[in-house]
Formats: C-alpha cells, structure tokens, sequence
C-alpha cells in the first residue's frame, strides 16, 4: 500500500505541483485551508504525512502544528512546512510545534521528494 500523504495550501496550483512531483509512489488527499486540514487528519486513519503550506487565511501552519497535536492517534504524524518564508524564529518555533522539516518554495522535485522519504522514515512518536 503506498502511503498517503496530505497536502495543504490555499492555492490549488501548489496543491497540483506537489503532487505532480511526488508521482505514483504516494495516495493523496487534499484540503485548501488549515481548517480542512485539521477535520481530514481527524477522519483519514491512513494519512502518513502532511505537507502543509505555512501562510494561509485562518489557521496557518503554525496553528495547524498546534491544533494537530490534539487530534487523538495524529500527534505523531510527520509535518513539513511548505513556504516561501525565511524567518528563523518561525522555522524554530514550527520545530518546537513538531514540524519534521521547512521546504522552502520555490523547491525543485528531487528536494520535495528527499524530504518526504526522510519524514516518512521518522520512527512513529517522534515527530
């Protein structure tokens, strides 16, 4: 079974590239807000990964690390912050969150695709 991986971003274009990038070798289900993000996570027992947008109107990423961690059975699903913000506050406060990774856009595929495979290799609880 190919691991299934929840992409997040307001923009439906960014949605497509990453998933065009990743290929085959992943299922995926998507959600256009950091609010949909969350009730996705929530019903999809099978989600592996979340590749989530930083910069969205509502709940941003850093506010979906937060709220994730409340979902009972998600806390330990890995998030790579997807963004185009170079802040180092920022990239230590979504580690501090239990961010896996920050992926500055614009990335090319080979860096989107290093960076899943070494998130979906996190042992399970440590995200």
């Amino acid at each position: 079974m190919k691991p299934k991986i929840l992409v997040v971003d307001d923009h439906g274009v960014a949605r497509a590239m990453v998933i065009r990038f990743l290929g085959p070798d992943y299922d995926f289900v998507e959600a256009a807000s950091g609010d949909e993000a969350l009730k996705v996570l929530g019903a999809d027992h099978e989600v592996r990964l979340v590749l989530c947008d930083y910069m969205m109107p509502g709940i941003n990423g850093m506010e979906f690390l937060r709220r994730k961690a409340s979902i009972p059975g998600k806390a330990e699903v890995p998030v790579i912050i997807v963004t185009s913000i170079r802040d180092d506050k920022a990239i230590t406060q979504a580690e501090s969150l239990g961010a896996a990774q920050w992926v500055l856009k614009p990335f090319t595929a080979q860096v989107l695709k290093d960076a899943v495979t070494n998130a979906l290799k996190m042992p399970r609880g440590k995200p």
